[in-house]
């Protein structure tokens, strides 16, 4: 019925929904009416109609209440108390949602209980539910809820159903209610807060009201939601078991409360819940449940770009901890200023500080990373932004995962200005303060502790001001830099924090490949002193690369440094990752500098810088930088040049790399190398780079870093199908262990007989030819059985083309790798070499032949292998091995040579005849023992002749044929470089025989017409320079050979103090790289013989000595090196030798500060200070004459040696200061020293 009034009496209605459907004013009588299996309740009616009851009987009905019906309420009515079937005050049910129309007013009479069925009150009019003591609360909760009510099982169905938060959805007042006309008065509102639309148990919405003396409990998401601008008095009303928050809000609004109390609610704190601020709003303090100054909680807020948020001083705002990013973004406008007695806090929900506001105990901390970040967006309100006397806790999680790392700070500036003052910041997981794109805040009087990384990361050329910032236990004291490309020519700003005085940067590099990148076309400029460290740690990824051109402007006194972040030794604290001696540095794999083929080669220079603690120092890819006065120190490599790289490698200090200074391909080089110095551990070699050869090339031999004819390291390597590897006479290709060279068309390595022109292929750890390559000493020999770490060997494939694979005049040593079944000096697959005059020695198999091979081998030395001297292990051709020396007068082992001794060689060689001239019947000057007299013998001798007693010793045998001159005496004195020197003039065809030849036959009238050596007298004065150096440096001094007749060869022995010098370098030089050349270095002795194959002209300089000067001199020492002993060919020539001294100047002898200069002074002063020992915690400070601090110029970590700082005049926060005398004070520990400084302006 629809606003009617029927009289139903007597009657029985059954099997229905509802018995009868009382719309809007309907007032009917219902009397003595049974009601029989309603599917729902028996009576629904509109809350304006008023029905009268009388007689009724309620009978298998679902629902034993009175239904309300939905709808669109326009005329006002009361709910009120009734007595129906048998029911004394029945129950209600709200059957849907009612929407109370503006100017419709709906009563709830105290005693009145409403269940609700997933539905809920929305009211546009008014609505008033006041209880009372006498008539009883009005009740307002779920269907399923079986306490309440009469009858209290309303939807009859026994326990089967029980009442649960959010079986119903809020009591909202809207933005067109009736505040008069809202109340909530003595009520029990429980079970609602249905999930949407931030309902509460109650919900206001751009509303006032008052809700009074009331319970709201269990509802499904907050007790009481006021949203928009709503105002309502909220006041003894007791909120419990939210499932959510007690209270939720929006920024614009303001309710009121007092008396209100909360019990086992998910948290004590106020949700913010807004998602987007779209005006003006303001965010004050509140005491609400026995809180004085309750949190608020936000999880997602962006603040639009035509609002600002005010947030009043004290107030305490805590996001949720969890893996969703809790945030605020203010793309409006943000004002956070406390004061300096209530600071404003943004901390975790686990943060208990003002309160336990998750009501959990203890049971949940605070942690790095349980929120975001506040971030300022580039359309934010510059003039609007402030954080002032912020407190700024356990943030920092990562954001959006940027791989710019731009999601790193709990405060985040992007592209914007703020003003960060007189803030704490503390316990991120990442940074503390972002500054990304071209942001400008201004950040002052800071402190920062705590944080997981660095106290800030950057962009490079964002503008932030810095002034009177502290920054305490964080993972790295330096600024961060994110890694961007840089589109725009520019200068590295150098920047002061935390009181460190040109900072450290920590270059963030490495995830997904995002490195810092100089753009093509765009220069970027680094300025004398600036310090880079990689982060993070290890990873692969890292370098700076350069697509346009760098140019590094380091100074000798001021270099550029890119190292790893435990590095102690560089940088502003040294000790950036704040561990003392906890870390060490290790080498990561990555280059420091990777220049791309786009890069700009005319722009680009690096220039005094220090590189260290990479795979690669600096890696080119078709680049050619100029790389002048660098320092490489404990790389993997020094400089990579790949592709064609050509760079200009001048005056640069490699010192203990892992590897070599270079990494070359060998279609590169550098086009000019003068002044370069290797030290320590690093490889007296040059890398070659696993490639394979595209196109023909020639392997050259290279001078390098004072070191004549320096070897080639290689790995493995592959000529390709459309190369030939031409390599020069006298090259040594020395191989890592497991190496090869694979020949897929074309070797050609035609050596000389000369010593110097033997092309040479052995193993990295042989140290007779080259000397000690890998710079292990006799740590590592390739004698060691089995060979485990020796490599692979010569591989000659079947595509080779023969003619094209020549080797004349080569030795090919120690070729044993363990791990390979076809290790061996020369195999040969299906392939046909030439092999002429070679050594074959030492290795696992001479030459292995494979397959239908049919190679030349003669006038070869094959001894010494291990298996096979040449095994043909599937013969298919004879193989011509005629005309060698098989290390044995008796010939190669082999069944069809029962008295052979020598290698053992298979079936199918051809190795009649054979030389026997060797070890049995040795000839003058065959100090191999291979029955030939070569220059190689010449070089056997001038090694024994400095290292007797070591690996380089001869046989009683090999001394007697060594000592060429008959001069005869003791082993040491009968074998001299000068019967190298003979032996060489026998090999060029100088002289046809030996003196001792001459002296041992009965007629020598028969060797009259053959030329020989007689010795004359000599004359020759050796001369070592003097100079000076600073302790830990390198210094070199030339011998010099003077006042020359008749000299063809030099034996020297040089002393020195070995507490003050350590040899980096012995190598010859001038007049001493046309002859063969080789040293000994022994504690505090150098032993060095020359030998030419003909008399030297003219003096000049020999060879350049060079040392290492130790760490550890204090004060100025003049320490000596002399000459003991002198040979000119066999003539003891001592007297006339004359030797240098070098002035070191070490560790000053105690800590000083000397006077400024100049002094008085405007506005700059420079001073100077002494500091006497390595890593000396030092500190500079500036006082005015009342004692107060004006300028920190220093407090680190010094080294040892005397150190200049500028002091511009200004105060620590950049303020200029006034005309007067100041105080300079320089403080270690209990040493003070304190001068006056005189300001005039």
């Amino acid at each position: 019925m629809v606003n009617a009034s029927p009289t139903i009496s007597n009657c029985e209605i059954k099997d229905v929904v509802y018995g009868i459907y009382a719309f809007q004013s309907s007032n009917p009588k219902i009397l003595n009416t049974t009601f029989v299996n309603t599917q729902y309740t028996p009576v629904a009616m509109s809350i304006s109609a008023d029905p009268t009851f009388s007689g009724n009987i309620f009978t298998n009905v679902a629902w034993r209440a009175l239904g309300i019906i939905g709808e669109n309420l326009g005329f006002s009515g009361t709910i009120r108390k009734r007595d129906v079937a048998g029911f004394a005050n029945i129950t209600y049910v709200l059957l849907e949602d009612v929407t109370v129309n503006s100017g419709t007013e709906v009563t709830v009479d105290p005693g009145v209980v409403i269940k609700m069925n997933n539905s809920g009150f929305f009211i546009n009019g008014g609505f008033r539910a006041k209880g009372t003591v006498a008539g009883g609360m009005v009740v307002f909760t779920s269907l399923k809820d079986d306490n309440v009510g009469n009858p209290q099982d309303s939807n009859g169905d026994g326990s089967s159903t029980a009442p649960a938060k959010g079986d119903w959805k809020t009591i909202q007042y809207q933005g067109t209610s009736n505040d008069g006309f809202a109340l909530l008065d003595s009520c029990t509102i429980q079970y609602g807060g249905n999930y949407g639309s931030n309902f509460g148990n109650v919900t206001y919405v751009d509303a006032g009201g008052v809700f009074s003396n009331s319970l709201s409990t269990d509802s499904y998401q907050y007790g009481l939601s006021c949203d928009g601008g709503s105002q309502p008095t909220i006041t003894g009303v007791d909120i419990r078991n939210s499932r959510l928050d007690p209270i939720a809000m929006s920024l614009k609004a303001d309710p009121i409360f007092t008396n209100i109390t909360f019990a086992a609610n998910r948290s004590n704190g106020i949700k913010i819940l807004e998602g987007s601020l779209s005006s003006n709003a303001r965010l004050r303090k509140r005491s609400v449940a026995g809180f004085p100054n309750i949190a608020y909680i936000v999880e997602y807020l962006t603040v639009g770009q035509n609002a600002i948020l005010t947030i009043d001083p004290g107030v305490i705002i805590k996001f949720p901890a969890g893996y969703y990013q809790r945030y605020i973004t203010v793309e409006g406008g943000l004002k956070a200023e406390g004061s300096a007695a209530q600071h404003i806090t943004f901390t975790s929900l686990n943060d208990d500080y003002a309160g336990d506001t998750n009501n959990d105990g203890n049971t949940a901390t605070p942690s790095r990373g349980d929120w975001y970040t506040i971030a300022f967006t580039p359309t934010s309100n510059d003039t609007a932004n402030v954080l002032r006397n912020c407190d700024i806790l356990y943030g920092g999680q990562n954001g959006s995962w940027d791989p710019s790392y731009k999601d790193y700070g709990m405060v985040q500036v992007n592209s914007s200005h703020v003003v960060i003052d007189s803030c704490y910041f503390q316990q991120s997981a990442k940074t503390a303060i972002g500054v990304y794109g071209s942001a400008d805040p201004i950040i002052t009087n800071c402190q920062i502790s705590n944080v997981e990384l660095m106290p800030v990361s950057m962009s490079m050329f964002s503008n932030p001001v810095f002034a009177n910032n502290l920054a305490l236990n964080v993972g790295y004291m330096a600024l961060g830099i994110v890694p961007e490309t840089y589109a725009v020519n520019a200068t590295i700003p150098m920047r002061n924090f935390g009181g460190y005085t040109n900072i450290t940067y920590m270059l963030m590099t490495g995830a997904y490949s995002i490195v810092p990148t100089v753009n093509s076309g765009t220069t970027i400029t680094v300025p004398a002193g600036v310090v880079f460290k990689y982060w993070p740690i290890g990873a692969g990824g890292n370098r700076f690369q350069v697509n346009g051109s760098l140019v590094v402007a380091g100074t000798p006194g001021s270099p550029v440094v890119f190292t790893d972040p435990r590095d102690d030794a560089y940088g502003n604290p040294m000790d950036s990752n704040g561990d003392g001696f906890l870390t060490v540095p290790e080498i990561v794999s990555c280059p420091g500098i990777s220049f791309a083929d786009v890069s700009d080669d005319s722009l680009s220079s690096i220039k005094y810088a220090m590189i260290r603690y990479f795979d690669t120092g600096i890696s080119l890819q078709q680049a050619s930088p100029a790389i002048e006065h660098c320092t490489f120190v404990r790389n993997n490599w020094g400089v990579l040049l790949n592709g064609v790289s050509s760079p200009s490698l001048d005056s640069c200090a490699f010192v203990d790399l892992e590897y070599a200074p270079m990494l070359i391909s060998l279609v590169s080089y550098p086009r000019s190398t003068p002044g370069n110095t290797i030290a320590g551990s690093t490889y007296r070699g040059i890398g070659v780079v696993d490639e394979t050869l595209a196109q023909d090339i020639t392997l050259q031999k290279r001078n390098f870093a004072g070191i004549t004819n320096i070897p080639y390291a290689f790995d493995h390597y592959t000529v390709g199908t459309g190369a030939v590897m031409t390599v020069q006479p006298g090259v040594i290709l020395k191989f890592r262990p497991g190496g090869w060279l694979s020949v897929k068309k074309g070797l050609m390595a035609l050596g000389g007989n000369h010593p110097d022109s033997t092309i040479v292929f052995t193993d990295l750890h042989d140290d007779y030819y080259g000397g000690d390559t890998n710079a292990d000493s006799s740590d590592t020999n390739p004698d060691v059985q089995y060979g485990y770490s020796n490599w692979n060997g010569l591989v000659f494939e079947g595509e080779a083309l023969d003619p094209l694979c020549q080797m004349d005049h080569t030795v090919v040593r120690y070729a044993t790798y363990y791990w390979s079944s076809t290790a061996s000096g020369i195999r040969v697959n299906n392939a046909s070499p030439t092999i002429m005059h070679s050594v074959l020695s030492k290795n696992k198999v001479g030459l292995s032949i494979i397959g239908s091979s049919n190679p030349i081998i003669q006038y070869s030395d094959i001894y010494e292998n291990w298996e096979f001297g040449v095994n043909y292990p599937s013969p298919v051709f004879s193989v011509d091995a005629r005309w060698n020396w098989w290390g044995s007068n008796t010939g190669p082992t082999h069944s069809s040579n029962p008295a052979g001794s020598g290698d053992d060689i298979s079936s199918g060689i051809n190795y009649t005849p054979y030389l026997t001239t060797g070890s049995g019947n040795p000839i003058a000057g065959d100090v191999s023992l291979n029955g030939r007299v070569q220059a190689f013998d010449a070089s056997l001798i001038l090694k024994y002749s400095v290292n007797p007693h070591g690996v380089d010793s001869l046989s009683a045998r090999q001394i007697q044929v060594g000592d060429v001159s008959g001069n005869g005496g003791p082993d040491t004195v009968a074998v001299t470089p000068y019967d190298a020197s003979l032996v060489l003039q026998y090999v060029v065809g100088l002289v046809g025989a030996f003196p001792v030849e001459v002296n041992r036959i009965a007629h020598p009238d028969a060797l009259k017409d053959q030329p020989y050596a007689v010795e004359k007298q000599v004359s020759a004065s050796l001369t070592l320079g003097s100079s000076a150096a600073k302790r830990g440096v390198r210094v070199t001094i030339p011998m010099e050979i003077a006042d020359v007749s008749g000299v063809a060869s030099i034996q020297a022995i040089v002393r020195f103090d070995p507490d003050v010098l350590t040899v980096d370098n012995v190598a010859p030089s001038g007049i001493g790289t046309g002859l063969n050349f080789t040293s000994f270095i022994d504690k505090g002795e150098i032993r060095l013989a020359f030998a030419g194959d003909r008399i030297l002209e003219t003096g000049g300089r020999l060879a350049e000595l060079s040392f290492q000067v130790s760490e550890e001199v204090r004060g100025k020492v003049s320490t000596p090196v002399t000459i003991t002993h002198v040979l000119a060919n066999e003539q003891n020539l001592t007297a006339r030798a004359v030797g240098g001294t070098i002035d070191v100047t070490g560790k000053p002898e105690s800590f000083a500060l000397f006077q400024n200069y100049p002094n008085p002074f405007n506005p700059t002063t420079t001073i100077s200070f002494q500091v006497p020992d390595d890593r000396s915690r030092i500190r500079v400070v500036i006082f005015n004459l009342l004692g107060q601090q004006v300028r920190t110029l220093e407090d680190g970590v010094r080294d040892a040696g005397v150190h200049k700082m500028v002091w511009d005049g200004r105060n620590d926060a950049g303020v200029a200061q006034p005309s007067g005398v100041y105080l300079c004070q320089l403080r270690s520990g209990s040493f003070v020293q304190t001068r006056k400084l005189t300001m005039m302006k």
